[in-house]
């Protein structure tokens, strides 16, 4: 057991909880849940989102068995959405930043405990490692969705403020489009979801296949 992963999965399972239950507060509580939801869960959301970044160094350093660039770039993907919810408040004040906020919880959630259980030296109940290798199913899509429209809502304010664009004429004779670049990453996203989506179902039938014979 390494006691390091065990608190920080541990940690990051109680994290996303808090996450979750702000969410569901604001909901319950909120005249308007959708548009107010930035401003209950944004702050945890940050840390333990951002905290993320530490599962690059555990794969680097050999901690876990995972591939450090794929790691990188999921984590990255992550951190990119929590950093532009809070530049570009039309991405955030609205359904799809609920959407993709439930969706990472519950799938955090699930994926922690795993990773607690596993510390522990314990065999997760069934039903955690049914959740862990089906409900993406559902959570795939859904934060998928949700990450696109976050994106897609802030284009009006690329296309009027003309930040982090370049344009011509300049010394480089270069010009460079952020509105453009996050149209593409929205498009990017129907792919991936489906090569992300087939990965998922070809794990999940010899995960479910290898705890039946434990």
């Amino acid at each position: 057991m390494n006691l390091y992963l065990l608190s920080y999965n541990a940690i990051q399972v109680l994290g996303w909880s808090f996450v979750l239950s702000c969410w569901a507060n604001n909901y319950l509580t909120s005249e308007s849940p959708l548009t107010t939801a930035y401003e209950a869960t944004y702050f945890p959301l940050q840390i333990f989102q951002y905290a993320a970044v530490l599962e690059v160094v555990h794969a680097a350093l050999g901690l876990v068995k995972a591939n450090p660039v794929i790691t990188s770039v999921q984590v990255a993907s992550r951190v990119w959405l929590v950093f532009l919810s809070g530049y570009v408040l039309e991405g955030a004040q609205s359904y799809f930043y609920s959407q993709m906020v439930v969706s990472w919880c519950f799938a955090e959630i699930i994926r922690y405990l795993m990773f607690t259980f596993k510390e522990l030296g314990l065999t997760p109940p069934y039903f955690l490692y049914w959740l862990r290798y089906s409900a993406f199913y559902i959570l795939y899509p859904t934060g998928a969705s949700g990450e696109v429209g976050v994106m897609y809502n802030t284009l009006p304010f690329w296309a009027s403020t003309g930040k982090w664009s370049i344009f011509l004429p300049n010394v480089f004779n270069f010009s460079f489009s952020f509105e453009f670049f996050i149209k593409a990453m929205c498009v990017v996203y129907i792919p991936g979801l489906y090569t992300m989506m087939s990965h998922m179902a070809r794990q999940r039938k010899n995960a479910l296949r290898k705890y039946k014979t434990q």
